[in-house]
């Protein structure tokens, strides 16, 4: 069976996908991921074979130049309408080549992260069946994904496309159900397998006698709201009884100048590598970032800005393994104190071993797709 892979071009929403389009190539299905920009590289680097639907163009470098600094998120649903144009914007540039590809190769099925458009585009144009990827926290916003299709419009009357949603045929969300207010029929679960890119680990990652908190926020976080929301945080982290790692990737922090003797940044350090040898991390409610920790057992703070971030920090606040503040309501001094507790508190620490294990015991990989297969074969 051949599966086209379509991911919106941003490394984070390639890398929930990764084991699952492993699973499906080892089982021997034809597989290629198709997307654009940062995302490219990110798919090429875990070893699949990856097309690039703009012909080298960022669609997140366009946007971002357009829109170099979006108006700060205040809420859910300003969050939504902003998720919806950035990513409905992003779709715009793909889709066309996404159809074409589609009528050249002609896939079986079509699987696309949650808020791309253009793979639910192509699979309404050629009739074919459609899986949704979430980011392994649960399903997308339902406003979120209705604003990336309408944004769609114009591109879809050009290519004969009807307005009607695409459903799809199942929705693949890894991960623990307790983390769930619900678990509708259609959802294909399985166990959630960190991926997070290769390279090369520092030398410092498995040294260290004491305990380590990870400090992360993602990679939109800093482009949205500016290295200064990592300062309040580690003026937070100074005097903490442990070794602070920021994960900051390609953010510069260099205007914050002197840091805390006990923060080291990192750069860019693969949180699948990183996080198990955390006692804690603290984030931006990201799904990455929270299915990471989740996966190894460790409790999280979580700091949401924007798009389901807010409905990933309420998860992990309900399940008891994680904190939850605002960041515009955050200070140095309520930091610290949850800071502290996630490295002292034995029950947040007991109650994320449990969902640990949880996620341990869910299906494999390899037998999540083995299902989805059949139910496309016998559609």
């Amino acid at each position: 069976m051949r599966l086209l892979f379509v991911t919106s071009p941003l490394v984070g929403h390639v890398f929930p996908l990764v084991s699952t389009a492993w699973a499906a190539a080892a089982a021997g299905h034809d597989v290629v991921v198709a997307t654009a920009g940062d995302a490219v590289g990110a798919a090429r680097g875990a070893g699949l074979a990856v097309v690039d639907l703009t012909g080298g163009q960022n669609p997140m470098a366009r946007f971002r130049a357009q829109a170099p600094a979006p108006p700060p998120v205040t809420g859910e649903g300003t969050a939504e309408a902003m998720v919806a144009h950035l990513f409905g914007t992003c779709s715009v540039d793909m889709a066309a080549a996404a159809v074409a590809l589609a009528a050249d190769w002609r896939p079986d099925c079509i699987v696309h992260s949650a808020l791309d458009g253009a793979g639910p585009m192509a699979a309404r144009a050629h009739k074919i069946p459609l899986l949704r990827h979430t980011f392994a926290m649960g399903e997308t916003a339902p406003a979120m994904i209705d604003g990336v299709w309408r944004m769609l419009e114009p591109l879809r009357r050009e290519h004969g496309v009807d307005d009607d949603p695409v459903e799809p045929l199942a929705v693949v969300d890894p991960g623990p159900r307790s983390l769930r207010e619900s678990t509708p029929d259609r959802v294909a679960a399985c166990r959630f397998v960190p991926f997070n890119g290769g390279g090369e680990l520092p030398d410092w990652l498995y040294r260290g006698s004491g305990p380590r908190l990870c400090v992360t926020l993602g990679t939109v976080v800093p482009w949205t709201s500016g290295a200064d929301t990592f300062r309040t945080l580690l003026d937070a982290a100074a005097g903490l009884d442990a070794e602070v790692v920021v994960a900051n990737g390609h953010a510069d922090l260099s205007a914050l100048g002197a840091l805390p003797p006990n923060v080291r940044v990192a750069g860019y350090v693969p949180l699948s590598a990183l996080l198990p040898t955390c006692a804690a991390v603290v984030h931006h409610g990201g799904p990455g970032s929270a299915a990471n920790a989740l996966a190894v057992g460790i409790p999280q703070l979580a700091l949401p800005h924007m798009a389901d971030q807010f409905d990933i920090s309420a998860a992990l606040d309900r399940r008891g393994i994680g904190l939850v503040q605002h960041p515009q309501q955050a200070t140095v001094d309520s930091l610290r104190r949850d800071m502290a507790l996630l490295l002292d508190d034995p029950g947040l620490r007991e109650r994320a071993g449990e969902v640990a294990e949880e996620n341990a015991a869910l299906p494999p990989v390899a037998d999540m797709v083995a299902g989805l297969v059949g139910r496309v074969a016998a559609r």
